[in-house]
């Protein structure tokens, strides 16, 4: 009798580990697993049908852009917090200024985005032939953005198609590529309460020329000769809590759904290693790294950043002391300068010569001078100082970290 209860209770343990790992395989399951559905069920197209079109069977779509129109799609369901992914093959060869976007909007429409939108942002920068794709990834809270990131991807997006996903829930926003987390967005609302957890969204994607400023910070222009410039979608996949009014399920989240569970909260060890790997070799811009913007004030308030007048800054989402120092008794070179007059801050933006322009396609030193510069996609600093002052547009700099000692 003792060894059948044995017996027993070694199947009922057998059948718990098995349940357990068949909810595992589940969840990984869902998360990657592409709708079945077609794309009119999913989707409402926002731009003239000659500028969208679908493969034979109907799983393959493409948006194409020319001097007339871009095109754009948007869900027809809104949602708040889930899985999202859908796989992108962007525009190949000479794709400068032309912008692909795959975002997650609560006021978006193809007339504009509404002023108090929350948004949630993967944008594809176009390049020149030859040259790597730039990925800039982007979140709005009540109209208010600023907090871009960009990297560089290990794989050419024009050759194939590739997941782009995004998890959101309560406790962060979760940015993906082909499985890899490339930026991880924490809801800090004990610092600054800036997420994007209030408003149900909607899925858009689109096709645009952005080239005013995105190749190489507007300096390359879009070849409309090379029109129609096209980029391809598949497998659209979505599990997330499908916002209805009056009464929506998802007003008040739970752990019910393994995209709100708390291993969903935070990066896996796994995940954590990949991370840190993209951390070190493809982030190319960090808005929290930004000291260009810090020292022109040009940083959002909500930013997270503390930025008391004169003192050092510190990243709170990153926890590292930013490159710039603001130090009073230093600042000696005219009464705009000096706390006397109040001590506003100079926008070093001017202080930069268009001659000397950021080498391009992600490299960070600059054409002429070789010197390590800011990696703001537009110019490095002038490459001489003499006692502090820039040497060609004589004014007093700031911080001599990024210009080359000569005898000029």
């Amino acid at each position: 009798m003792e060894k059948r209860a044995s017996s027993m209770a070694n199947i009922f343990l057998i059948s718990v580990v098995l349940f357990l790992l068949s909810c595992s395989s589940i969840q990984e399951t869902v998360a990657q697993t592409p709708s079945s559905s077609s794309f009119d069920d999913n989707f409402s197209k926002t731009c003239p049908e000659t500028h969208f079109t679908t493969s034979a069977d109907g799983h393959t779509w493409y948006l194409s852009l020319d001097k007339s129109s871009g095109c754009g799609f948007e869900t027809k369901d809104k949602y708040r917090f889930g899985w999202f992914s859908m796989k992108l093959k962007l525009v190949g060869g000479d794709s400068a200024g032309v912008v692909t976007a795959y975002y997650m909007c609560s006021d978006c429409t193809k007339l504009g985005a509404g002023p108090e939108r929350d948004e949630i942002d993967f944008e594809f920068l176009g390049n020149r032939t030859g040259q790597p794709y730039t990925i800039q990834t982007n979140v709005y809270k009540n109209g208010t953005g600023g907090r871009e990131m960009r990297h560089v991807l290990w794989f050419d997006p024009t050759e194939d198609f590739h997941s782009y996903s995004v998890l959101w829930n309560p406790h962060q926003l979760l940015f993906l590529v082909d499985k890899t987390p490339i930026r991880v967005y924490k809801n800090a609302n004990y610092t600054n309460n800036f997420f994007p957890i209030e408003k149900p969204m909607s899925l858009f994607s689109s096709i645009w020329n952005a080239d005013d400023w995105a190749t190489r910070g507007g300096l390359e222009k879009t070849n409309w000769t090379l029109a129609p410039f096209v980029s391809s979608y598949k497998d659209f996949s979505v599990d997330a809590c499908k916002w209805e009014d009056p009464y929506p399920a998802c007003v008040s989240t739970t752990t019910e759904h393994w995209w709100d569970q708390y291993p969903s909260w935070y990066l896996s060890n796994d995940q954590k290693v990949d991370y840190a790997w993209v951390q070190r070799n493809l982030v190319v811009y960090d808005y929290c790294k930004d000291s260009e913007r810090e020292i022109s004030g040009e940083l959002p308030s909500s930013s997270g950043h503390k930025n008391p007048r004169f003192t050092a800054m510190v990243c709170e989402k990153c926890e590292k002391k930013l490159s710039k120092v603001i130090v009073p008794d230093k600042w000696k070179e005219g009464a705009h300068n000096t706390t006397e007059a109040g001590g506003r801050k100079i926008n070093e933006n001017k202080l930069l010569s268009k001659k000397h322009r950021w080498t391009p396609y992600g490299t960070t030193k600059c054409i002429i001078c070789k010197q390590q510069v800011h990696q703001d996609g537009k110019y490095c600093h002038t490459c001489a100082y003499s006692k502090g002052v820039c040497a060609m547009c004589g004014k007093q700099v700031l911080d001599t970290k990024f210009y080359k000692q000569s005898n000029v």
